[in-house]
């Protein structure tokens, strides 16, 4: 083995050498900064979890001093609403007593307010007072009132009238009408005014119940002659009261003539009868006929 050769195999071992120990430097230096991390990381999730135990411990101390405070300030709102109720009971039970009601009846009823309020509902009490009646307590005797205001209404509609109307119709204030028909509202109204009121509507009803059992009557007698070709009964009906004036015989209020006229209407529909109703304002013709008719009707 010459110089030659022995020099390549010594350069030869010294690049393996110096690689190999390149090579443990890169892969010490590597473990050491994996290392290094693995520290920092668990250094970091430490500190975490001790900062955060420190965090939820103050959380903690913090919500239950504010569930605590809550809950004094429940106890003082539960106390005065307590008061409240106690002292408004007291003046309920003393106004009962003053107006004359049995202790017993009146302790009964303060125990039904107490059953109401753990119910979480509301007993309410309407008290009158001597010098200035403003509402009416809901007795057996106002329920009969409410009913007969009811009645009342329902007469009125049924002549086609409204509350003005009626009221003029009976020589009254249309105020006195409401207050009949609303009792409930509490203001007093004279047993004149209610007699007239009343008179008044029955005897639109019995002149209402006149004319149609005239016009059936009339409806009866000429059925026969009529029955293959019957005409058409021609009815008006009015737009306006100075229509009403101007073009009928009768003196009183449209709303009630044509009230009438429905209530006819209604009767010959159930007969079968064929009927025209017209404006006597735009048609003249059949307003003339029927009064020529009645004229002669009357004359016979």
């Amino acid at each position: 083995m010459n110089a030659i050769q022995l020099f390549m195999i010594v350069v030869q071992l010294t690049f393996y050498l110096t690689v190999i120990c390149f090579k443990a430097i890169y892969y010490a230096l590597y473990c050491i900064w994996r290392g290094a991390v693995w520290l920092l990381k668990l250094l970091w999730r430490g500190l975490r979890a001790l900062f955060g135990w420190v965090g939820d411990k103050s959380r903690e101390k913090e919500q239950r001093k504010a569930e605590e405070e809550r809950q004094a300030e429940e106890a003082r709102r539960r106390a005065q609403e307590e008061a409240e109720w106690v002292e408004k009971k007291n003046r309920a039970y003393t106004k009962l007593i003053d107006s004359g009601m049995d202790p017993e009846v009146a302790e009964e009823l303060m125990d039904k307010a107490e059953e109401a309020k753990k119910k979480g509902t509301k007993l309410v009490l309407h008290f009158t007072s001597d010098k200035k009646k403003t509402r009416r307590q809901m007795s057996v005797q106002t329920k009969d009132n409410v009913l007969c205001g009811a009645k009342l209404r329902a007469k009125r509609e049924l002549c086609g009238l409204t509350v003005e109307e009626l009221a003029n119709e009976c020589g009254c204030d249309w105020h006195d009408v409401r207050s009949l028909e609303e009792p409930w509202r509490g203001v007093a109204v004279s047993d004149d005014v209610a007699i007239a009121v009343g008179v008044c509507l029955d005897e639109l009803q019995e002149r209402m119940r006149v004319t149609l059992d005239y016009a059936v009557s009339v409806y009866e007698e000429f059925a026969d002659i009529a029955r293959k070709n019957p005409p058409p009964i021609v009815l008006p009906y009015y737009r306006d009261q100075a229509e009403f004036d101007k073009y009928s015989r009768d003196k009183g209020c449209y709303s009630f003539a044509n009230a009438v006229t429905r209530a006819c209407l209604a009767a010959f529909d159930d007969f079968g009868v064929p009927t025209r109703l017209y404006y006597p304002g735009e048609d003249e013709e059949p307003h003339v006929m029927a009064a020529k008719s009645q004229g002669a009707g009357d004359t016979e």
